[in-house]
């Protein structure tokens, strides 16, 4: 029984909330109603939005409805802790005392909430393919992985691939060890991470979503992330993307509190059998080719190298001794043997086509210096309402918060912007409640295309904020200069992107001039 819940559970976690049902007795112990046989499942994740498109949900989701008729409803947080570095680890941390009932958060998270025994599935530039995750999720590694949350408050219900993680840099390809000789590189709350990273010859530093502060800094020169996330979310801060060094996977944790689990019935666990079926057939014919994100970073500016097969051989020999020290690890030692079989299996780096034209170094861009000019943009007040609805009709996750009601102020060459919540707080307006301004600065421009240059000093006079800018609490931040194209007709302001980035929250929706 224990492993169909994991396989069950894994697709549970990720679900979308199913229809609430309608008026109900109040709620007993553990949030279930009295009277009513509908379990609600409170999940969370650190990831955002785009988590449920996990391939395989949906098809678990029509499933487990139909079989059960609406009696589990699952109620998902998108951003718990709210970006934090630690968010993750506290996620997990939250399951496993019964806070929470559920969530998906990824290996690299659990050393730092007190459990071992994960560590080996981020093996440096060891499972470099999505078919080595598939047979890391199908096999003995998973059972073996998944033991070690015994007894630890978590019941491991099975493993299921995220993305695989290559390195983005700011100011050149990360190809080979010289190449990371005093990079400052984020790493993403995890140990093993922050061991390769020096291995290489790089700093590690601990950041999550505000790494973009510290580049704009220059206190930051590169992170691990996938070229769909990338492509996604991000511009061009670092713009430099080695195609065939997988550093990593992400590999999520579907876990459910054990006192939950113990909860269940058997019919319940019956619901979750036979819903399974259709997610893992969903799931094992997914198609996990990112050529598709290749090409919308490329047109963002991002370009692709590729490291040679020298430059490979001595950063895998740059980082063995990160996997020998898990070798040495008694609570490590057993899953790095199923996952060093796993790459022997399947050695071949998986590497997403790439156009021609985005490989090597990016090309000039022509409006990359920002002139000196101010923007002939009007002065004036414009606002602008995204909803999530316009996101979803875009296909644009929410993860960098572009819902809200914005309102651009341009006055005398400057402009600044804020924010007000209007459907979900806390995510809105870039993940802030602050409704002061979010940003400002001067406001240049040439012909049809204006740039926001960001203005600290500004920012402290309209804020109070210290400087320097750090991103420290109670001091200001940097941020890049970004730009777009314009265009006024009556009081009616569009904007489109310039060929440097996408900034949804300028482009997906009509602005109106209101004073």
């Amino acid at each position: 029984m224990r492993t169909f819940i994991r396989l069950a559970a894994m697709l549970v976690v990720a679900a979308v909330a199913l229809a609430a049902c309608g008026s109900q007795p109040p709620a007993g112990p553990g949030g279930d109603r009295i009277g009513s046989p509908t379990v609600v499942l409170r999940f969370a994740t650190f990831d955002g939005e785009s988590a449920p498109e996990i391939p395989g949900v949906r098809a678990f989701v029509d499933a487990l409805e139909s079989e059960s008729g609406g009696a589990f409803r699952v109620e998902v947080t998108y951003a718990y802790g709210e970006g934090a570095p630690d968010a993750e680890s506290r996620l997990v941390q939250a399951i496993a005392s019964g806070d929470l009932d559920g969530g998906w958060p990824s290996t690299r998270a659990f050393a730092r909430a007190g459990i071992d025994g994960l560590a080996a599935i981020e093996a440096p530039l060891t499972l470099t393919s999505y078919e080595a995750i598939k047979a890391l999720a199908t096999g003995a590694a998973a059972e073996q992985a998944l033991s070690a949350l015994d007894g630890t408050g978590i019941a491991g219900l099975g493993l299921v691939a995220g993305d695989l993680r290559r390195p983005f840099a700011a100011d050149g390809f990360l190809r080979r060890p010289d190449d990371w000789e005093g990079i400052a590189f984020r790493s993403y709350n995890s140990p093993i991470q922050s061991s390769t990273i020096e291995a290489l010859g790089g700093t590690a530093r601990d950041l999550s979503f505000g790494w973009h502060e510290e580049v704009a800094g220059g206190r930051l020169q590169g992170i691990e992330t996938g070229i769909g996330v990338y492509a996604m979310n991000f511009s061009t801060e670092v713009p430099y993307a080695t195609a065939n060094v997988v550093l990593w996977p992400k590999v999520h944790v579907l876990a459910l509190s054990q006192e939950r689990l113990d909860a269940l019935t058997d019919e319940q666990r019956g619901w979750l059998e036979r819903a399974t079926a259709a997610a893992l057939a969903a799931a094992s014919a997914a198609d996990y080719d990112e050529s598709a994100a290749v090409a919308r970073a490329c047109e963002a500016g991002v370009r692709f190298a590729v490291a040679s097969d020298d430059d490979l051989a001595a950063m895998r020999h740059a980082v063995q001794p990160v996997i020998d020290a898990l070798s040495a690890s008694e609570a490590d030692r057993a899953l790095l043997t199923e996952v060093l079989a796993i790459a022997d299996e399947h050695p071949d780096i998986y590497m997403p086509e790439v156009p021609v034209e985005c490989m090597g170094e990016s090309d000039e861009d022509p409006l990359a210096e920002v002139p000196d000019e101010v923007s002939s943009l009007p002065d004036g007040q414009y606002r602008s309402e995204i909803r999530l609805d316009d996101l979803r009709a875009a296909g644009v996750d929410n993860g960098a918060g572009w819902t809200g009601t914005w309102t651009l102020t341009v006055e005398d060459g400057t402009w600044v912007l804020t924010c007000r919540a209007i459907e979900t707080p806390g995510k809105d307006c870039g993940n802030s409640t602050y409704e002061g301004a979010l940003e400002a600065g001067n406001l240049l421009g040439r012909d049809d295309v204006v740039y926001f240059d960001f203005d600290e000093e500004l920012m402290a006079h309209l804020t109070g904020c210290e400087l320097p800018a750090t991103g420290e609490p109670g001091h200001c931040y940097s941020a890049e200069t970004y730009r777009a194209r314009w265009m006024l007709e009556g009081d009616r302001l569009t904007f489109a992107e310039a060929g440097q980035e996408t900034s949804y929250h300028l482009i997906l929706t009509e602005w109106q001039k209101i004073d």
